[in-house]
């Protein structure tokens, strides 16, 4: 169930003004931060009810919208978000979507994955990841240091404006075969992730290069991507495009800040 701070956050929205910004308080990896136009997806309802805490009669409406949205995770959670990607029988057609790029980057396996690994570098090369951190205490001192179990936080920048903080969890750490990580969404469970993310980095056939697949598969999580697709069937594939987009962006530039070469292998999925 959804839990809220019982305290106000701002004025009321009033029917006659254009819907304000959510709180900061409540972003999160699957509130959306949509402002003045668009469609109201149903977590818009949480940060609804937040803001109706301080008014007249607020506190009651408030616990009854907590109660309706929490019913409605619960349910997401226990009925659908954990079975396989699949559009045509009606099962859930998220979990499990897929997409992924394949280059040939001109560095060795290590040095290529040390590189990959460094989360805090990433917003250097990446069209949508503004940067991130490492959580919980001192960052490793190097990339070899990663830990499955570490967390990091990134921040993004999606197509439409919007800015979202997520929290990862890193979950292979295998220099220099593999780097995976999943993200985590509000209930934060690493087992039922958002989404999964993975390098997989095998030497090439020609001395000091390496071929690296990166993969992004949807998890059972609430992600923004899964509400859209509530939404609108065809978001996914468009989301999942700009995803491939997005990785190759970041290979080659990655490459190119380290002065290697780069190519893209046949079709990316």
């Amino acid at each position: 169930m959804v839990s809220l701070p019982q305290r106000p956050f701002g004025r009321p929205a009033m029917s006659h003004h254009p819907r304000p910004c959510p709180p900061r308080e409540f972003s999160s990896p699957f509130f959306f931060r949509r402002c003045r136009s668009g469609p109201v997806p149903f977590v818009v309802v949480v940060k609804r009810a937040a803001r109706a805490c301080g008014t007249p009669g607020g506190e009651r409406r408030a616990s009854e919208e907590r109660k309706g949205v929490g019913t409605m995770i619960d349910t997401a959670y226990e009925t659908g978000y954990g079975t396989a990607h699949d559009t045509g029988s009606g099962a859930d057609p998220v979990t499990g979507a897929r997409a992924e790029v394949t280059l040939t980057v001109g560095l060795p396996a290590g040095a290529l994955w040390d590189l990959l690994a460094d989360v805090t570098r990433v917003g250097e090369w990446s069209p949508e990841c503004l940067g991130a951190r490492w959580l919980g205490g001192p960052a490793p001192a190097t990339p070899a240091a990663i830990r499955a179990g570490d967390r990091f936080e990134g921040r993004n920048r999606y197509p439409d404006g919007s800015t979202v903080s997520v929290v990862c969890q890193v979950t292979e750490a295998r220099r220099p075969g593999r780097f995976a990580w999943v993200v985590l969404d509000e209930r934060a469970d690493p087992e039922r992730p958002g989404s999964l993310w993975c390098y997989d980095l095998t030497p090439d056939a020609l001395p000091g290069r390496t071929v690296v697949r990166q993969s992004f598969v949807h998890g059972p999580g609430l992600t923004g991507a899964r509400e859209a697709a509530l939404r609108s069937p065809g978001a996914l594939d468009g989301r999942l495009s700009q995803l491939r987009d997005g990785m190759r962006r970041t290979l080659l530039a990655l490459a190119r800040s380290a002065g290697a070469t780069a190519s893209v292998m046949g079709e990316d999925r």
